[in-house]
């Protein structure tokens, strides 16, 4: 009978460890990638192009290959915005849940002849094969994504995005 009445307790003290468990590593997904620069394959999205990001404690840099001198911030868990060019402004969004790191961005070109908006919601987590991204594109982003893909994250070697531990082989051999 005595088991019954403790276990609701011993149920409710593995619940919030575990609760706890979760809150710690989602903390952990920014120490551990802290100090890095990572580059991730690109799609048709990106024309091809791998993305960048360079992260430091506390915010996640994405360089945008239309602006290679510029970076796209997120100060992680608050709003930030700023300029890419002349008509161009950014604003993003992050967060922590999960074990995964939320990046949300809105690039806007506001001329005086047009405005237009590009929205793209970028979540980062680490594996044992090294950081992947799944990349949300939208009218909102992540809200109504029309397209979601998941992207393998690594270093650059000449224009392709390797893991850590793999060889890159050429495929030309002498004879």
């Amino acid at each position: 009978m005595r088991i019954f009445t403790t276990l609701p307790t011993t149920l409710l003290m593995c619940v919030s460890l575990f609760g706890l468990a979760s809150a710690a590593s989602a903390q952990d997904i920014v120490a551990s990638i802290a100090g890095s620069e990572f580059f991730c394959e690109g799609g048709n999205e990106s024309s091809g192009r791998a993305y960048k990001f360079k992260v430091e404690d506390g915010s996640v840099m994405r360089i945008d290959r239309r602006f290679p001198d510029k970076e796209v911030v997120f100060q992680i868990g608050r709003a930030s915005k700023g300029q890419l060019g002349e008509y161009w402004s950014y604003e993003t969004l992050s967060d922590k849940r999960n074990n995964r790191l939320h990046l949300y961005e809105r690039v806007s070109m506001r001329s005086p002849d047009q405005s237009r908006h590009i929205y793209t919601t970028y979540e980062l987590y680490k594996d044992s094969q090294g950081v992947n991204m799944v990349l949300y594109n939208g009218v909102n982003g992540a809200r109504d994504w029309t397209q979601k893909t998941v992207r393998d994250c690594g270093y650059m070697v000449g224009d392709k995005v390797m893991r850590k531990g793999n060889r890159y082989w050429s495929t030309t051999f002498a004879r």
